[in-house]
């Protein structure tokens, strides 16, 4: 069956890496938008560089980025989940997941509805230099009050 409904929209980081895998970055379907595993592979060079914190970093703004195709932020996430292939990067992992949540937000007054997360080891990610991904899953707020 052929999905039609004009609501759904693609949203692209690197198409033809994309392309060859068969995925998008995310689809947004009102009322919600659902980011596949983000990771820091360059969407030019597909090569993965960095440590940790490098890597979560370039995963969040990926994932910033795609939200924002539609009109959307982190404070419309509702939900993230991370997979680690190292529990000792746990605790940089969360710290940097919370700054992205909070991005443009004094970190004092941030508000208390932070989304649900959970975070989770893995032996192996696709790339073996991958040493982090994310996803997340986002309200589409105000989709439907903007199509009417």
């Amino acid at each position: 069956m052929q999905h039609t409904d004009s609501s759904r929209r693609r949203l692209r980081s690197a198409p033809a890496y994309e392309r060859r895998y068969g995925y998008s970055r995310g689809i947004a379907e009102d009322p919600f938008i659902f980011i596949s595993g983000t990771t820091a592979l360059d969407p030019v060079t597909f090569t993965v560089a960095g440590d940790t914190a490098q890597q979560t970093q370039r995963a969040w703004n990926s994932i910033i980025a795609a939200l924002g195709q539609v009109e959307s932020g982190p404070a419309e996430i509702v939900r993230v989940s991370c997979m680690v292939i190292d529990p000792a990067d746990a605790p940089t992992v969360l710290a940097l997941s919370r700054e992205a949540l909070i991005r443009g937000q004094d970190p004092e007054s941030a508000p208390a509805e932070l989304p649900a997360m959970t975070l989770v080891g893995v032996t192996q990610l696709f790339n073996p230099r991958m040493r982090v991904a994310i996803e997340v899953t986002a309200l589409w707020r105000g989709y439907t009050l903007r199509r009417q």
